[in-house]
């Protein structure tokens, strides 16, 4: 997102050196990121996360994705939804 710096999550070091977090409202995306979900992505690979607040986009590769891919990238999106309660 253009105009917007990147959030760092003060708790967590590591995965905001390797995660840029943008957004409109600084706060409600610190208080999005909890433990939980921190430790998800970090253990996770990494996908291209965007959301408008009402729906969200998980991208891997821009290139059509194979069979295992596909079953990887469900899984991620299960367990993502099943941790922000979505």
């Amino acid at each position: 997102l253009a105009g917007y710096d990147d959030i760092d999550l003060i708790d967590h070091p590591k995965f905001s050196k390797r995660f840029y977090l943008k957004g409109e409202n600084s706060k409600a995306i610190r208080e999005f990121f909890s433990d939980d979900l921190v430790g998800f992505l970090e253990k996770n690979i990494t996908y291209h996360i965007e959301s408008n607040s009402k729906e969200v986009l998980i991208v891997h590769h821009q290139r059509l994705a194979s069979v295992p891919e596909l079953e990887q990238m469900m899984l991620f999106g299960k367990t993502f939804k099943s941790i922000v309660g979505i």
